[in-house]
């Protein structure tokens, strides 16, 4: 499918794709820009398309014609935006939320992720760095660190997790005063994990 918008744009041809005995590098910002926005109006393309479309000839005219023509001949120019769908989410119920946790056996870490996951908003990442520092069992909270677009936020956490993320802190300290690090290694050296 890209093809035929990439060879259009190799091919020199015009916005309308019919030949006018013009040159790639006699394109100037108004036929790149009618170009474009056939793309999406005639031709009912895709925003990715037109992205595409715009980063070929963007390399084409930096890189390819760099030496023919002058490195701001395009200028800028206004596109018409193609319409992203919107898509209706996938919701589990919370049956189906219940059904899911309750298959993960209770003692394994996995299942205090999964209930962190459901009972704060976290991300998959954002639970598996959590540091014991960034749980405020007092304030009932949970601080995000470098959570999406790195930045830093809070979030409240559930009653029910109490108990069990106490457990689970407990256990952690225990183990790095016991000079274990994770999954019950000896730490050897400066905060190395050996076997």
């Amino acid at each position: 499918m890209r093809r035929p918008v990439l060879c259009g744009i190799s091919c020199g041809l015009p916005p309308g794709g019919t030949p006018r005995g013009s040159t790639r590098s006699s394109w100037g910002p108004t036929d790149v820009e009618a170009f474009l926005n056939d793309l999406v109006m005639r031709r009912r393309l895709s925003a990715s398309w037109q992205n595409q479309a715009l980063n070929a000839l963007a390399f084409l005219y930096r890189h390819v014609l760099e030496d023919v023509i002058p490195q701001d001949h395009l200028g800028k120019f206004l596109l018409q935006r193609s319409r992203r769908v919107a898509r209706v989410p996938t919701v589990l119920s919370v049956e189906e939320v219940r059904r899911v946790i309750e298959a993960i056996p209770p003692a394994r870490i996995y299942r205090l992720m999964v209930e962190l996951l459901y009972g704060t908003g976290l991300r998959v990442g954002e639970v598996c760095t959590l540091r014991i520092r960034d749980i405020d069992l007092g304030r009932a909270q949970v601080i995000v660190r470098g959570g999406k677009g790195d930045k830093d936020r809070i979030v409240m956490l559930p009653h029910c997790l109490r108990e069990r993320l106490e457990e689970q802190l407990a256990d952690r300290r225990a183990a790095l005063a016991g000079g274990r690090g994770p999954r019950g290694r000896v730490r050897t050296g400066a905060g190395r994990v050996g076997a």
